[in-house]
């Protein structure tokens, strides 16, 4: 994936998470500029990936539109598919846990290196979101084994 679109789904996984944010509260959780971080909202908002409206002084607050949301689940497949490309071991020190996660309907694991090495081998089971902190997987018996 390029740096473009993971800044941009940093970015839109942020905004969902928390419905809306000013460019400031971006800016600070990405630990940029506000000046730099402005310039990209802007063009996300150019795009029609997201929604904005003054607050207070010259403060823009965005919040996520449906083209946004819907870039944002492409995104995510995007970076599924990409880093389950990247490694293929398989580790037998995980079978516990694996039969644990088939079990379930959903969960959400931290998001790590190691965690998304590990779902990468999850056959039943696919990426619904991943957030800064954690990721969504889910059970999917139409996948095969």
């Amino acid at each position: 994936m390029s740096r473009r679109n993971e800044a941009k789904l940093e970015i839109l996984s942020y905004i969902y998470e928390v419905e809306f944010a000013t460019g400031k509260e971006i800016a600070d959780y990405r630990d940029l500029t506000h000046g730099g971080q402005s310039t990209l909202l802007k063009r996300y908002w150019n795009y029609g990936l997201l929604n904005r409206c003054s607050g207070v002084g010259k403060e823009k607050v965005y919040s996520l539109s449906d083209r946004g949301l819907s870039r944002l689940i492409w995104l995510e497949e995007q970076f599924s598919e990409d880093y389950s490309e990247e490694n293929e071991n398989d580790s037998d020190d995980d079978q516990d846990f694996l039969d644990l996660v088939k079990s379930l309907k959903r969960c959400k694991v931290k998001n790590t290196r190691e965690s998304w090495d590990f779902i990468k081998d999850l056959k039943r089971c696919k990426v619904v979101r991943a957030g800064k902190d954690y990721i969504e997987i889910e059970s999917d018996p139409s996948l095969a084994e």
